[in-house]
């Protein structure tokens, strides 16, 4: 059986290097890999016809003729600091000086399953929920933060924030709201929810669906659309995990988003008050599950006093403890990668 075949094209030799070798560290000799700096020879490569399940192209080599080869992902190297889509699902722009961890990332994201097999790829797909019974635990940062940990590990993600009023756009670049359309398809009443909104999906390191303007109330959405939502995608198969962030009321419909989850994450912090209200919440459902509901103390402290080891003051049993986050505010995705509490959580879920 052949092997999948990888071509990386660029005129630039030195930069070529080391993602030749980047490529050959990874894949090894899973792929067969052809590596191309010559104008000319690229040109007389791809005038005979070519199949490839992944083609790597600097900006100056690539053209729309590249497509009528067989070609499953093109990733096009653009010196310009912009990635995303292009128009075509097939070819994407990826800013050609980002660190080679990114770009690999970026590759993998799109081309594990081609490259790696089925056998590579987790076809269940995982739903993960951050809860608090508290505000202020930060969970949209480790929301943010497992979903980007996960991508790194080469998982597929896509995150939905299923908050009443949203604003985890924050931590990221693209600060724009979903467009009107979105909101017109949520509330459409029709059966195909995810096949209506899936080109509104944004990608940003993970896939995520964007955040609305105003909240769910104001836009006439029922929160009903986010079970039905992530109920459809997960039964697309399109990613290995959805990660979703859900705000501190607790209801009947939380408990329905709870029982389509495979893993619970509930945040809490150390003092006392947080530890007193987590314990409430699981006198409303049945935290027994030690495999699908992890408690995890964020923003902790080692020199401050924790009400979560004096077992008179919580009858919870704490998964996991996230060091507190300094200047938390000025985080960003990128920097979410490099923290070790939500590297262990990610860890946890894989």
């Amino acid at each position: 059986m052949s092997k999948p075949v990888v071509i990386i094209a660029d005129i630039d030799k030195e930069y070529l290097a080391p993602l030749e070798l980047k490529v050959i560290e990874e894949l090894g000799d899973k792929v067969d890999l052809e590596v191309i700096s010559d104008p000319d020879y690229f040109e007389s490569y791809f005038s005979d016809p070519r199949k490839a399940e992944l083609l790597i192209v600097g900006e100056s080599l690539y053209s729309s003729e590249i497509q009528k080869h067989n070609l499953g992902n093109i990733f096009v190297l653009t010196e310009k600091a912009t990635s995303g889509e292009t128009g075509d699902p097939n070819v994407s722009k990826i800013f050609k000086y980002a660190s080679l961890k990114e770009i690999f990332s970026e590759i993998m994201f799109a081309s594990s399953s081609a490259l790696l097999g089925d056998s590579a790829v987790d076809r269940k797909t995982q739903v993960v929920i951050c809860y608090s019974a508290v505000g202020g635990a930060g969970k949209t940062t480790m929301a943010l933060g497992v979903s980007a940990g996960l991508t790194q590990a080469y998982k597929r993600v896509l995150y939905i924030d299923a908050e009443h009023i949203q604003n985890f756009h924050y931590y990221l670049a693209d600060k724009s709201y979903a467009s009107d359309k979105v909101y017109h398809e949520l509330n459409s009443k029709n059966d195909q929810i995810y096949n209506n909104i899936r080109s509104h999906i944004r990608h940003e390191k993970f896939d995520y669906l964007p955040p609305f303007r105003a909240s769910l109330s104001a836009l006439n959405v029922e929160y009903a659309v986010f079970f039905n939502l992530i109920k459809d995608v997960k039964a697309s198969k399109d990613y290995d995990f959805i990660v979703v962030d859900v705000d501190s009321v607790f209801n009947g419909e939380k408990a329905s988003l709870f029982g389509l989850a495979d893993k619970v994450l509930v945040l809490l912090t150390q003092d006392e008050y947080s530890a007193f209200k987590t314990d409430a919440l699981t006198n409303s459902i049945n935290c027994s599950d030690t495999d699908k509901y992890l408690f995890v103390c964020n923003k902790f402290e080692v020199e401050e006093k924790n009400a979560l080891s004096d077992d008179k003051k919580s009858k919870v049993t704490v998964s996991e403890y996230v060091e507190n986050i300094e200047d938390c505010g000025a985080l960003t995705v990128k920097r979410m990668l490099d923290i070790d509490g939500f590297k262990k959580i990610t860890y946890a879920l894989i």
